[in-house]
């Protein structure tokens, strides 16, 4: 992440591998600038998690998101 090979950007993509973690993959979803930030930038977000996870035929998957302050659910 310090090269800058990720930058933030949403629909931004970044796999790293870990041997011998407990999580052993760990995938980074840009989500653009949090004042942009919408519902239907989650929804993608959660798109592209799913995707990968369905690609790489992953057994289990943790999500972590971000606080998303100013969001609702009509947003």
């Amino acid at each position: 992440l310090k090269q800058g090979d990720f930058t933030g950007k949403e629909g931004e993509t970044l796999l790293l591998y870990r041997e011998l973690e407990i999580e052993p993959r760990l995938l980074f979803i840009g989500l653009g600038e949090a004042k942009e930030a919408s519902t239907d930038t989650f929804r993608r977000a959660y798109a592209t998690v799913t995707s990968a996870a369905r690609k790489g035929k992953w057994a289990a998957l943790n999500l972590l998101l971000p606080q998303a302050e100013g969001l609702s659910r009509t947003s």
